[in-house]
């Protein structure tokens, strides 16, 4: 399951966690696993957050769980719980740097591909609670996400990653624009001593 952090929302889940007690009813909770897909490389991990309300997915409250999964083939799996009923939403993305957090070097643009669960997607911004979160109940669930580049970020990314070759095509057609306005004006002053030699 990879390196984890739990930050249950009480004591029973707590328990049922770390201690292996059976204080959360099974009829009242369930397991949960996540599937992450489009990661493009092993590197690093799939990192996992998993919240159990508006306030958390708005990180106004504490993630119920975080997970930061090994990756293999570009695809993780995380099963975890069991966790109280009711409704959940997942965001993942992939901590290629393993740093646990998700990379925004320039504008606030995140450089690496996140998703979330219900498929839900928003270039900018991120989508609404009720568009990524589902119910979980005593019923195990499984969580597809797709994890995709922000397309403005790519572009920002792929110009940012461009510039130096850029730069150095500029620096060469300075050097080239100088080099020849040298041997215009060589020429220039070889043909003006060649007439005067003349004269």
């Amino acid at each position: 399951m990879g390196r984890q952090v739990f930050r249950p929302d009480n004591s029973a889940t707590i328990a049922a966690l770390f201690l292996g007690l059976s204080t959360v009813s099974s009829l009242n909770a369930g397991e949960l696993t996540v599937r992450i897909k489009g990661l493009p490389s092993d590197a690093g991990f799939a990192r996992i957050v998993l919240v159990d309300s508006g306030l958390a997915y708005a990180g106004n409250s504490d993630p119920i769980a975080i997970a930061s999964v090994p990756i293999e083939n570009g695809k993780a799996s995380w099963n975890a719980g069991p966790f109280s009923a009711g409704r959940y939403a997942v965001i993942a993305y992939h901590d290629s740097d393993a740093d646990d957090q998700l990379d925004r070097p320039a504008f606030g643009l995140p450089f690496e591909p996140y998703g979330f669960s219900r498929s839900a997607w928003k270039t900018f911004g991120v989508p609404d609670w009720n568009d990524t979160s589902f119910q979980l109940s005593a019923a195990p669930r499984t969580e597809n996400v797709t994890l995709r580049m922000n397309p403005v970020a790519a572009a920002f990314q792929a110009i940012w990653a461009g510039f130096p070759a850029l730069a150095l095509v500029c620096a060469g057609l300075g050097l080239l624009t100088i080099s020849r306005r040298l041997r215009r004006r060589q020429k220039h002053i070889e043909l003006s001593n060649s007439k005067g030699d003349l004269s």
